[in-house]
C-alpha cells in the first residue's frame, strides 16, 4: 500500500527530467536579449610627458544591450549571431594647468569627455552543460567588429575665458573584437530562461599622437584606446 505513492513519485521524477533533457536535445532556434554593465576600462587613455590619465579616471561604468540569434543544435552547442550596442558614460576631470608667461600663474585645465558609444556584431558559440534539467550552465566565444564613435573632450580654463569646444582625442572607426563568457542559465519554461553571466571582451589597440591640445598647452598627448571591458549581463531567452 505504501509503494504505490514511492513509484507514482519516481515515475513522475523521470517524466519531468526526461521532457527536460529531450527540450536540451530538440534542435531549434532561439533569441536571447541581455543588458548589464561594465566597469570602466582599465589602462591609460592619455599620455603627457609628465603625467597620464587613466581611462576610468575619464569614464564611468558602461551600459550595453544586446540581441542575439541563436540556433540549437541539439547536442549542447548553440551557434549565435549577436549585435551588442553600448555607451561608455563620460566624466569632466582636471588634466593638467595652463600657465600665463606675462602673469606667471598656473589655472587648473579642465576637461569634459563625451560620451563613446559601440554598436558590435558577432559570431560565436555556446556550449550548454547538461547538469540539471533547470539550471544550465554554459560556456560561450565570439569574434567579430565593433563600430566607435570619436572620443572627444572640451577643455575649459579659467584664464581661456571658455571652452575650447569639442576636441577629438580618439577618431571613431571599425575595430576588430573578440571575447569568452561564461554565466547559468534558469529554465522558467520549456521554451523560456532568465540568466547571468560575465564575459572578458578584448578590443584591438587604438594608439596616436594628437596635436589638438596645443591651444590649451599640453603638446605631445599620446591616446591610447581602451582594449579590455569586463560586462556582467543579465539575460531572457526564448527557444521558439
Amino acid at each position: 500500500m505504501k509503494t504505490r505513492p514511492l513509484w507514482a513519485a519516481v515515475c513522475a521524477s523521470g517524466l519531468i527530467s526526461g521532457t527536460a533533457r529531450a527540450d536540451l536535445d530538440d534542435a531549434g532556434f532561439g533569441t536571447r536579449l541581455l543588458a548589464g554593465l561594465s566597469p570602466a576600462s582599465p589602462g591609460r587613455l592619455l599620455d603627457a610627458a609628465s603625467d597620464s590619465l587613466q581611462y576610468s579616471d575619464a569614464y564611468r561604468e558602461s551600459l550595453n544591450v544586446g540581441m542575439e540569434v541563436n540556433y540549437r543544435l541539439g547536442n549542447g552547442w548553440v551557434p549565435f549571431a549577436r549585435l551588442v550596442y553600448t555607451n561608455d558614460r563620460g566624466r569632466n576631470v582636471p588634466v593638467g594647468l595652463l600657465t600665463s608667461g606675462m602673469a606667471g600663474t598656473s589655472t587648473p585645465v579642465v576637461a569634459s569627455f563625451s560620451n563613446v558609444s559601440g554598436i558590435a556584431l558577432n559570431l560565436g558559440a555556446r556550449y550548454v552543460f547538461r547538469m540539471s534539467p533547470v539550471w544550465q550552465p554554459f560556456v560561450s566565444g565570439y569574434a567579430g567588429a565593433t563600430l566607435r564613435s570619436a572620443l572627444q573632450a572640451d577643455f575649459s580654463a579659467a584664464s581661456l575665458g571658455g571652452d575650447t569646444g569639442a576636441q577629438q582625442v580618439l577618431s571613431g572607426g571599425t575595430r576588430a573584437d573578440a571575447g569568452v563568457e561564461a554565466g547559468i542559465d534558469r529554465l522558467i519554461s520549456t521554451d523560456l530562461s532568465l540568466g547571468v553571466n560575465v564575459a572578458a571582451n578584448y578590443l584591438a589597440s587604438q594608439n596616436t599622437v594628437t596635436t589638438t591640445l596645443t591651444s590649451v598647452g599640453i603638446a605631445n598627448l599620446a591616446a591610447h584606446g581602451p582594449n579590455w571591458t569586463f560586462p556582467l549581463q543579465l539575460s531572457m531567452s526564448y527557444r521558439f
